[in-house]
């Protein structure tokens, strides 16, 4: 609730500390400084609300070599404590996909960030990771509906390529993440997402055309 004898500051002071604050998390993004901006309270308060509304709380949180204010570092760990349970929960979503996708001969592919963590090149708290997308032949998505389902997760949204599931029942507490089949019309073989990493000798594959499990 906004309190009535606070006065509210101007749309232009805003704008100007939107941009300000908004060039600078950028900056620092790239290429970290050694030195804390000197901002008021108010660009400080809205440099949160850019770090979130960005995505780069968890960024800046392991990247800046500054300390700022305390509202500031407290809301850095807060942002970074939710990030990394939240991608916790994903991990673990991702290794119950791939053993029923195992289990039913179902050629899955993670992407983006969810291959990502699997390479090795980002840890969990690392870098922001929202929802989960897998890659699916178009034959064997059915099959990958039918698996969600038995997950819990609802289709929500679909197009000619991509088909959106959320969970059927939001956990109280938690932001739990959505996931998007994405369907290929190519003909390639590609492995299973326990496929995505640098040892792969003894993690299972299938072939899109014989859904075999590989050596």
């Amino acid at each position: 609730m906004i309190r009535a004898d606070i006065a509210l500051p101007a749309i232009a002071t805003v704008e100007a500390a939107l941009r300000k604050t908004t060039q600078v998390l950028a900056c620092e993004v790239a290429c970290p400084t050694a030195h804390a901006p000197d901002w008021s309270e108010l660009e400080w308060r809205i440099a949160t609300a850019v770090a979130a509304l960005q995505g780069i709380s968890t960024l800046l949180s392991n990247g800046l070599r500054w300390r700022g204010p305390d509202l500031w570092e407290a809301f850095l760990a807060e942002q970074k404590r939710h990030a990394v349970l939240r991608q916790q929960r994903i991990l673990e979503l991702l290794a119950r996909i791939e053993r029923e996708a195992q289990r039913a001969a179902i050629a899955l592919v993670a992407l983006k960030g969810s291959a990502l963590y699997r390479l090795g090149i980002y840890r969990v708290g690392e870098r922001p990771m929202g929802d989960i997308d897998l890659l699916v032949k178009s034959e064997d998505l059915e099959a990958a509906v039918r698996l969600l389902e038995t997950l819990r997760y609802a289709e929500e949204l679909s197009t000619w390529r991509h088909h959106i599931f959320t969970p059927m029942r939001q956990p109280t507490g938690q932001d739990s993440a959505s996931i998007s089949i994405i369907r290929s019309r190519s003909s390639c073989t590609l492995g299973s997402w326990s496929a995505c990493r640098h040892s792969t000798r003894t993690s299972p594959r299938w072939n899109f055309l014989d859904r075999r499990p590989r050596d």
